[in-house]
């Protein structure tokens, strides 16, 4: 039986040796992947749901807030939907305030306008917790 040589500047080696050099060398780059934390523990983001983006800057605005506009708008229309009395609504937003018009049943007495303008600013402020939500009512 003969070897099987691979010749490289002079240096004769046994094929084998050359395929298992490269194996060691992949299982220690796939290794090298998993290190710096400990088996089972997880290294973890700040909780603030943006993958720790906003730890860097709080009070900054996300960039996807401009091209949310539409979609706020229409969720505030929705959740604002069920509530008695409210006859339109009109919705704009500037930068992190945002402000909400409502149109009002006529009848309604000043303290029932304010009962409705009260509970249109928790329901609102509650599905769009990154704005300063402005709630003005009229008749």
């Amino acid at each position: 039986m003969t070897k099987r040589y691979r010749k490289d500047n002079g240096i004769k080696r046994p094929l084998h040796k050359w395929m298992l050099t490269g194996l060691v060398g992949a299982a220690m780059l796939l290794g090298s992947g998993c290190a710096g934390a400990e088996p089972g523990e997880a290294r973890s983001y700040g909780h603030d749901g943006y993958m720790g983006y906003s730890n860097s800057n709080p009070n900054l605005m996300n960039r996807n807030t401009t091209l949310l506009y539409e979609k706020d708008t229409r969720l505030i229309e929705r959740v604002l939907e069920p509530v008695a009395g409210i006859r339109s609504t009109q919705v704009s937003f500037n930068g992190s305030e945002l402000h909400v018009n409502l149109k009002a049943d006529r009848d309604m007495t000043d303290a029932q306008l304010e009962n409705l303008r009260a509970r249109a600013q928790s329901i609102v402020q509650t599905n769009m917790p990154r704005y300063e939500v402005h709630v003005k009512a009229s008749r």
